[in-house]
């Protein structure tokens, strides 16, 4: 979404609020806009929860609320708000990518295809290619995005996610190039930051990459992806009591989430601490259906713990869900040859 039509929604809200709240609620809603501005997204959307206790169909509280909980990464909460607004006619321009990028966020990526329907630009475009890789259709998801290269509307964040997909097909100089369009478009991007990183990376300037990871996360301080692409490369440096250090303050804000467990058991294998990974993910191995890269780790610890039968299970699942992933069927070959 443009940061000229975030900026215009953010005014109109506004409006509304003070329009349609009695003088103490109207000011909680402009503190809540100055602390989503600010990245303090908890504080906002206390605030706003405040105001909507009151009055429940407050649409500039709606919409401020999905932003929030967006950037919170809880998008059936936003889905949630995004829906109310829809019931009270009340959708703003960017209904359909806010919509697209909840149910992306919260494992429902046909909801994301069908938000996103009848809207033919860049953005939709990415987060259409979003969608396909949760649903494990890659190569339909790299040329959604390069079909997009040629829609209309801000192009940063799918210059960057353009950038990754080609990083992972080996290709860096293509990788490098739309990485600098990324920058030149959209250089304070949270995709932008990812990409960024990733081909340091990929060119091993790994203190490079540690530095924009670390910048990225600063500047998204509730986005885990940045939090743990730092973790990665502090792990690749070497650097494992710096890791210590952040996975402490990750506890404050990612604490209790799945996604932080496997986090912390990606570091573990990185170490060889199998046993650490099992411990961490035996707890939420319900929860690993949608979540492949997860699944592989978890079986490799099995595997690497001597429990081949059960490791040689939940790779077959891996690999009737997932085809096609080589690396979840190099594992597979692997504890075949051991039974």
């Amino acid at each position: 979404m443009g940061e000229e039509m975030i900026a215009r929604t953010m005014i109109v809200a506004g409006a509304l609020a003070l329009a349609s709240c009695s003088g103490d609620s109207a000011d909680r809603f402009e503190r809540a806009e100055a602390s989503f501005e600010a990245g303090e997204y908890e504080e906002a959307r206390i605030d706003l929860i405040s105001v909507l206790d009151e009055d429940r169909d407050n649409a500039a509280a709606l919409l401020l609320l999905a932003r929030t909980e967006l950037a919170q990464g809880n998008g059936a909460g936003a889905r949630e708000r995004l829906l109310r607004l829809q019931e009270l006619g009340a959708v703003p321009d960017d209904y359909a990518f806010l919509l697209a990028e909840a149910e992306n966020m919260r494992g429902n990526p046909e909801g994301a295809l069908e938000a996103l329907s009848q809207v033919e630009t860049a953005e939709a475009y990415r987060l259409r290619a979003q969608a396909l890789t949760g649903m494990n259709r890659i190569d339909e998801a790299r040329e959604t995005l390069r079909k997009g290269l040629d829609m209309p509307g801000d192009k940063g964040a799918l210059y960057a996610e353009y950038a990754m997909f080609r990083l992972a097909d080996g290709e860096i100089a293509e990788a490098t190039r739309y990485v600098r369009l990324a920058e030149q478009s959209a250089p304070e991007a949270l995709e932008t930051y990812l990409a960024a990183g990733r081909l340091a990376q990929a060119q091993e300037r790994i203190d490079d990459a540690i530095a924009i990871f670390g910048e990225g996360a600063e500047t998204y301080p509730t986005d885990l992806r940045l939090f743990e692409e730092l973790a990665m490369a502090l792990g690749q440096a070497g650097r494992f009591e710096e890791i210590e250090q952040l996975v402490e303050k990750g506890r404050a804000r990612f604490g209790g989430t799945p996604e932080f467990t496997i986090l912390r058991a990606k570091l573990a294998a990185e170490q060889g601490e199998w046993e650490q990974v099992r411990t961490l993910m035996q707890p939420i191995e319900a929860q690993l259906d949608n979540r492949p890269v997860a699944e592989l780790l978890y079986a490799t610890a099995l595997y690497r713990l001597g429990q081949s039968e059960l490791a040689y299970r939940r790779a077959q699942r891996l690999n009737r869900r997932f085809p096609g992933n080589p690396d979840a069927q190099s594992l597979l070959e692997e504890i075949e040859a051991s039974l």
